[in-house]
């Protein structure tokens, strides 16, 4: 079959010029530009501007430019070898070649590098179901898509790859003179019944950004499982993140990571490893701490050190239990920041599920100082150092459902959002934003706050992306331990993960205020109803001395909110609200329990306390018509 080609004033030029000097040295580079449309044939002329690229030395072949923002080339048979290949040349741009069969060289030749660049400026892809692509150089930059189901893909000298690099069968071969995944890239091998894609490296590997690894359908993934990905002369990592879709979510100890293996052919091969992570488990209550595991088998550590930069750590004999000297332990420069021992002696400490390693109770942490929004025990770290000749960093657990913080709790049943302030500071707001990246909130169920408070950017609110309330003239305070329920707001909460959905701020615009901004906690769990008990000026579903430190602290301002509404009704904080505390000390809310005890009700001298209560009625009432 007869192929027909364009006449191209440059090759009478050049055609002259080879019967006069008899080289083929002398060609230039040139741009030939696709104008086909979407899936046309990459080796057809009509689809170029100049005809396929490759017909002359020095073609580099660009879909997606400023003659056609827009291509998507075809490929299931073999055209000429072009000198270098872009998808998406120039901002605003978007190319595309799917190659499905047949070979496509491309060369250095002519001044070009032979090289692939894969959204060089605009949006590039590179789809590969089959077929042969071989290439100097592969350069995927930043945004770029490569896909790869099929087929064999060969860098000679190296493959850069800094987007987004998807295998999904073990059917591709792929392979480079030199590989590097930069820090935006994410290499996203699929894990299938027969394994998984392995790179095979000429050179050496340097490898960064981020790992996916992508179970089929069927796929598991336990503790100890590896996956082979790369191999090479020698391996660098510095992944930053490695993450798995197609499984159940994993426990937060259990771990990928990369670790580089010898084949014993003087080669090495990066391999992702289902690892456990050893965890600390740190009681801020009693200053318990244990060095944990998850599993049966365990791991094997013959070194450990924990670092507290609040200096909470108490290493003397009463406090800190060591782990035998006899048995080859020794301490490391231990003191109030930090405790340390490594093995002097052949072996090590298995930690298992079975065998947990308590350190005593050498935790002193200062709660009751501990600044809002800093929960107790985050001032710790854990490392350990395993028989394997490796120092990894433990998690720190902490055992305590003290946040030092607002929480926003979701129900499970149901959707409901109790907000909760779980710290000891008094927490006034003026304003608060609850977002939902997944648009999951349900403005049907919303409570406002009402009265004087203002829904914030209506559209959002339908949108299901944001529900928010303002109140320019006052404010709402939280009390320790005092809720409010917002309503059944989350109602998807079966399939949708709160705690990676949902973002709360509170803020209070008071630029004095000693709490100006609040990021809540948010967590799954019940939510009780709320009951109205008298006196119960907190919330927290007991009337105790807790209520009385409210009232105290609220006395003589004229709006019972501050007190839960839970006073005489008049609107004003006064000795009215007092002696119904005062006479409900003790009860408790609903399923609230709570031990009373013997406590004892504090009596103010009565004429103190009225003239107490008087004299800040005045002065609010001068200064709000003043």
């Amino acid at each position: 079959m007869l192929t027909t080609i364009p006449i191209r004033p440059r090759a009478l030029v050049l055609g002259a010029l080879l019967l006069a000097l008899q080289q083929v040295s002398s060609f230039a580079q040139t741009p030939i530009y696709w104008i086909g449309p979407d899936n046309g044939s990459y080796n057809q002329d009509s689809n170029w501007d100049l005809g396929v690229p490759g017909f002359l030395p020095g073609d580099i072949a660009v879909i997606g430019s400023e003659t056609q923002l827009t291509g998507i080339a075809t490929l299931n048979s073999t055209p000429y070898s072009p000198g270098g290949l872009i998808l998406g040349d120039v901002a605003d741009s978007a190319g595309t070649l799917n190659m499905q069969g047949g070979s496509l060289d491309v060369q250095a030749q002519s001044g070009t590098t032979g090289r692939i660049d894969v959204g060089l400026a605009g949006s590039g892809t590179l789809n590969v179901s089959g077929g042969t692509l071989t290439s100097v150089e592969l350069i995927g930059h930043i945004g770029s898509t490569v896909n790869l189901s099929g087929g064999n893909i060969t860098a000679t000298r190296i493959a850069h790859l800094n987007g987004t690099t998807t295998l999904t069968s073990t059917a591709v071969t792929i392979s480079a003179g030199t590989l590097v995944l930069g820090q935006y890239s994410n290499y996203s091998p699929s894990v299938t019944a027969s394994g998984v894609p392995l790179m095979q490296v000429t050179g050496g590997a340097a490898l960064g950004g981020q790992i996916t690894m992508n179970f089929n359908a069927g796929q598991s993934a336990s503790v100890g499982d590896t996956w082979d990905l790369f191999e090479a002369d020698f391996i660098e990592s510095n992944i930053n993140t490695i993450q798995a879709t197609g499984i159940d979510e994993l426990p937060a100890w259990q771990t990928f990571r990369l670790k580089t293996v010898d084949t014993g052919s003087g080669r090495q091969r990066g391999q992702v490893e289902l690892a456990e992570t050893l965890r600390l488990r740190v009681n801020p209550e009693n200053g318990e701490l244990s060095i944990i595991s998850g599993t049966a088998g365990g791991v094997s550590i013959n070194g450990y050190q924990i670092t507290s930069n609040a200096e909470w750590l108490d290493p003397s004999a009463g406090a800190w239990t060591p782990l035998p000297t006899a048995s080859g332990w020794n301490q490391a420069n231990v003191s109030s920041s930090q405790l340390a021992q490594l093995k002097s002696s052949a072996g090590g400490l298995t930690v298992s599920q079975s065998a947990e390693v308590s350190l005593g109770t050498p935790y002193q942490g200062e709660i009751n100082s501990l600044p809002f929004g800093t929960r107790p025990g985050n001032d710790l770290t854990f490392t350990y150092n395993t028989t394997d000749g490796e120092t990894l960093q433990g998690i720190v657990e902490l055992e305590s459902d003290f946040y030092n913080n607002l929480v926003l709790t979701i129900d499970p049943d149901d959707g409901m959002a109790e907000l909760r302030n779980d710290s000891r500071y008094t927490v006034p707001f003026d304003s608060y934003q609850l977002t939902s990246v997944a648009g999951a909130l349900n403005a049907a169920g919303w409570d406002e706050l009402g009265s004087a408070w203002q829904v914030a950017n209506q559209t959002l609110v339908d949108a299901g992306t944001q529900l928010a309330e303002v109140n320019p003239d006052s404010r709402r305070v939280l009390g320790p331990g005092q809720r409010l329920l917002l309503g059944t707001i989350f109602p998807d909460v079966a399939t949708i993960d709160p705690t990676a959905d949902l973002a709360l701020l509170v803020a209070n615009s008071d630029r004095d205020a000693a709490i100006r901004v609040a990021n809540a906690v948010i967590r799954v769990g019940d939510v009780e109803p709320l009951i109205d008990q008298p006196g119960d000026f907190n919330g927290d579903g007991i009337v105790n001395l807790g209520d009385y430190t409210l009232w105290r602290d609220n006395l003589g301002t004229a709006n019972e909110d501050v007190i839960n509404n839970a006073g005489n009704g008049n609107n004003v904080v006064d000795a009215g609200d007092y002696e119904i505390w005062k006479s409900n000390f003790g009860a408790t809310a609903g399923a609230v329990q709570g031990v009373i005890g013997n406590s004892v009700v504090p009596e103010p001298q009565a004429m103190a306390l009225l003239a107490l209560a008087s004299l800040a009625l005045t002065v609010i009432g001068r200064t709000k018509r003043g």
